[in-house]
């Protein structure tokens, strides 16, 4: 930029003129991605999808167990409460979470159109253009301009909930290849035998594809993960993560003393001649 010394275009974003055909919101989605010029602020746990819970303090509880709960699924949540680092300056990192957010939870209450700080995160989500998911803690409905938004109605936070919640997410957020990336990230992290079941499990029921670098990404996550690569539910005579591998690549993997492989001299599952 010829009239500020010093600055010049970081990079250019072409969106379709018409806004809701599945390439724009494609676009538009990969231009929230990149927020940031594509650096991730630290506060961001683990690399899943963005999503900033707002709420007001007497649910910051209910906004933690849900942000846990939906870890399991690989999405990252940016519960203020929990998020900010000690001596941190809170006001600093929530805007560089609202910034930096790929989409928005509501927990919506009676008293939560009361609170500037929730209002306020609101208009920014809106104004980034970002999805918006709504719940209704207490059967309140939503406010404002989030009223053409029909929010999801809260129970508990059971397993029937959390899978209700990250379908309304996914839904929202459309972008199926995004979603996949945080279960893939979420099940090479696996803390525990238990989490490598469930994880496997969530991935296997949602993907129809993977990308050569989640190819990568879960071949080395096994290998490196005691967790994975001990699993006796991965690698039992139903032989899953192999299969699994098998069927979304077209190669002849192999998963032997340990480790996943591919077989020495094979071709893809389509050079076999029958």
């Amino acid at each position: 930029c010829r009239a500020l010394s010093d600055e010049g275009v970081a990079a250019v974003n072409l969106l379709d003129e018409v806004e809701d055909t599945n390439d724009s919101r494609d676009a538009r989605y990969r231009l929230h991605q990149r927020s940031n010029g594509g650096r991730i602020p630290t506060l961001w746990k683990g690399k899943g999808l963005r999503l900033f819970v707002s709420h007001r303090d007497r649910n910051k509880r209910l906004a933690h167990e849900i942000g846990d709960a939906l870890a399991e699924f690989g999405v990252a949540s940016f519960v203020a409460h929990d998020n900010i680092a000690p001596m941190s300056e809170w006001r600093h990192e929530i805007v560089k979470a609202l910034e930096s957010a790929e989409a928005m939870l509501v927990l919506l209450t009676k008293d939560f159109a009361e609170s500037v700080w929730t209002n306020q995160e609101i208009g920014f989500a809106l104004c980034r253009d970002i999805p918006i998911v709504s719940v209704s803690v207490d059967g309140s409905v939503p406010p404002g301009f989030l009223g053409d938004r029909q929010a999801a109605r809260f129970d508990c936070v059971s397993e029937e909930f959390v899978m209700r919640l990250y379908n309304l997410i996914t839904n929202a957020v459309g972008v199926e290849d995004r979603m996949r990336e945080s279960l893939v990230s979420a099940f090479v992290e696996s803390n525990s035998f238990d989490d490598a079941r469930d994880r496997f499990d969530r991935l296997e029921l949602v993907a129809r594809e993977i990308t050569d670098e989640e190819e990568r990404v879960l071949v080395d996550g096994y290998n490196q993960n005691s967790q994975l690569n001990r699993s006796h539910y991965l690698s039992n005579k139903y032989r899953r993560f192999e299969r699994f591998l098998r069927e979304l690549t077209g190669k002849q993997y192999v998963v032997s003393r340990g480790r996943v492989s591919l077989q020495e001299g094979a071709g893809t599952l389509d050079d076999v001649p029958f």
